[in-house]
């Protein structure tokens, strides 16, 4: 028997084991991911009822520049209409050869406040150099559980949204001053009469 002919019995052997174990490892990342989904959108209803409070505008785009002589700045940004808290940031700037001038990049997923997933993408431009700006813009998408969870880590989102609601949570001294400067100035509109 050949050489050719023995690897060919063996490529023969051997492919139908692959294909199986193949199939099998793809079976269970299905259901792992199906796992994962069904954990995330526990954690979403779980912190549905604080979303408002967590999240924020989400930058569309940007725009600085500190003018010609840098005395001049300028500032432009325009936001989306939806708002949300960011699970994980994977935003970052690259520089070019100089270092005085890169890119933005990055993508950011999202939990919106009204308790779908988005993923917003950046592209942009910055410049340490006098009179040329920093720009970028941004697109959002919505995405649903387990499209996030095909994509991106589910510890890592859990934690963004455990980290979000923890900081948020701390916030009963800012509470109790905003109650107060209320009242005060709810006893000095009745002076005012």
């Amino acid at each position: 028997m050949t050489d050719a002919t023995k690897l060919l019995e063996q490529i023969e052997e051997t492919s139908p084991d692959v294909a199986h174990e193949y199939d099998e490892h793809q079976a269970a990342i299905a259901k792992e991911r199906d796992a994962e989904t069904a954990v995330l959108e526990r954690a979403i209803a779980a912190a549905k009822p604080a979303l408002r409070a967590l999240a924020s505008r989400i930058r569309k785009r940007d725009y600085q520049t500190g003018g010609r002589d840098g005395l001049h700045p300028v500032s432009e940004h325009e936001d989306h209409d939806e708002r949300g808290v960011v699970l994980i940031d994977r935003w970052g700037r690259r520089s070019d050869s100089t270092g005085n001038r890169g890119s933005f990049t990055g993508r950011r997923l999202y939990l919106l406040s009204d308790g779908q997933l988005a993923v917003v993408e950046r592209e942009g431009s910055w410049s340490h150099w006098q009179g040329e700006a920093a720009e970028y813009e941004t697109t959002l998408s919505i995405l649903t559980p387990r499209e996030a969870m095909d994509v991106w880590d589910l510890e890592e989102a859990l934690e963004g949204l455990a980290a979000a609601l923890a900081e948020q949570a701390g916030r009963e001294k800012s509470t109790a001053a905003a109650k107060e400067r209320a009242e005060r100035l709810a006893a000095l509109a009745k002076l005012a009469k």
